[in-house]
């Protein structure tokens, strides 16, 4: 595998970690040790209703690095959703409607919440105003939302 890629994997996957942490009732140390003992999650069966299930809410860099199959690949028990569109800002996903449908109607625990690269920085009073839509709604929802910062380009 390239190393740009690999690069990229121990990123998405140490982003997936810290989404793990941010549930309240998450245990790593037990959740690993089931992993390396091959045991499926507490005997219940794959049917069962998920302990979280999580939207993520973002553009293409959770859509191509699939964050949300790296969070369900370490804690099959999670589920998961996302609505992401190529370039888009969390403005551009409130103004659509669909993501905060999903929030609405979804049942979620969690609400990742992924937005371009520099807007925090370049539109921060934008960034705000929709990261704290998304999280209200979120809230409202019975979600806890949660902010990916996501990795700044090289140039």
């Amino acid at each position: 595998m390239p190393l740009a890629k690999l690069a990229v994997r121990v990123l998405a996957t140490a982003c997936a970690a810290s989404l793990l942490l941010a549930c309240n009732d998450y245990d790593p140390v037990r959740y690993w040790s089931r992993v390396i003992r091959g045991r499926q999650a507490t005997g219940a069966s794959s049917r069962s209703v998920a302990a979280h299930s999580v939207l993520f809410i973002g553009n293409s860099l959770t859509y191509y690095n699939d964050l949300p199959a790296v969070v369900h690949a370490l804690d099959p028990s999670i589920a998961v959703d996302s609505v992401t569109a190529g370039g888009a800002s969390l403005g551009d996903h409130w103004n659509a409607g669909t993501a905060a449908g999903r929030i609405v109607h979804g049942h979620y625990t969690h609400v990742v919440l992924q937005e371009r690269t520099y807007e925090p920085l370049t539109n921060t009073p934008g960034f705000h105003e929709f990261a704290g839509r998304f999280a209200s709604t979120a809230l409202g929802a019975g979600a806890k939302p949660v902010i990916f910062e996501a990795w700044a380009h090289r140039d």
